[in-house]
């Protein structure tokens, strides 16, 4: 059992983790989860060949729009939310199983109540042991959605590239302190703030429809 709750644990961290690399994250994770779905998407490319050649390249930090996109400030809530929820459950079936093993062991040992009152406490004991693989279901459930919503986000950010910065620039590159392939980025050609712009007004009008 508390193998049980040191695994989803340690699993809730990473998941909490992963929200800060909505866009630059590891690849070879967001592929393993995806094992059997459809591929993921790769860039965009504009395929329209009047698109004038500008000879720019700009480049948007990853660190700062997950810091300030209020898409991943909502799944950070949401998650925190549903992290505690979880220890919280699982803190509680980790006192139970231990109240009821210690319970079964001195029961049997003491050898004084019917072989059927000693299946029902181990029953008891196998039920408290599902429920825990329900929540570590539940976190898998949670990472899959997580996925699920880091391919949407990147898809966003994308198309929005894609439709606002046509014709301006020829390429936009991503940075992160994490994967830092870019050495050096003139500043004036850091389009960061206004694209966080962008997808936080996008953003808000989702919500606000899907409200309706």
């Amino acid at each position: 059992m508390n193998k049980i709750l040191i695994t989803v644990n340690a699993l809730l961290v990473i998941a909490v983790g992963y929200l800060f690399y909505l866009v630059g994250g590891n690849k070879t994770a967001d592929t393993n989860s995806q094992e059997g779905k459809e591929e993921i998407k790769k860039p965009i490319v504009i395929e329209n060949k009047n698109v004038p050649v500008t000879g720019k390249i700009a480049f948007i930090n990853i660190d700062q729009i997950n810091e300030k996109s209020l898409f991943v400030m909502d799944m950070v809530k949401k998650l925190e939310k549903t992290k505690n929820s979880i220890e919280a459950s699982l803190e509680n079936l980790g006192m139970r199983y231990e109240e009821k093993v210690k319970d079964y062991q001195s029961s049997a040992s003491a050898g004084i109540i019917p072989e059927s009152e000693l299946a029902s406490k181990a029953k008891e004991i196998q039920n408290i042991e599902k429920d825990a693989q329900s929540k570590r279901l539940q976190m898998d459930n949670l990472g899959i959605e997580l996925n699920e919503k880091n391919e949407s986000f990147k898809a966003d950010i994308k198309n929005l590239i894609s439709e606002k910065y046509s014709g301006k620039f020829d390429y936009v590159l991503t940075y992160s302190e994490n994967v830092p392939l870019i050495v050096y980025g003139n500043p004036s050609f850091d389009i960061t703030e206004e694209v966080i712009i962008q997808i936080n007004e996008s953003y808000k009008s989702k919500k606000a429809v899907s409200k309706q």
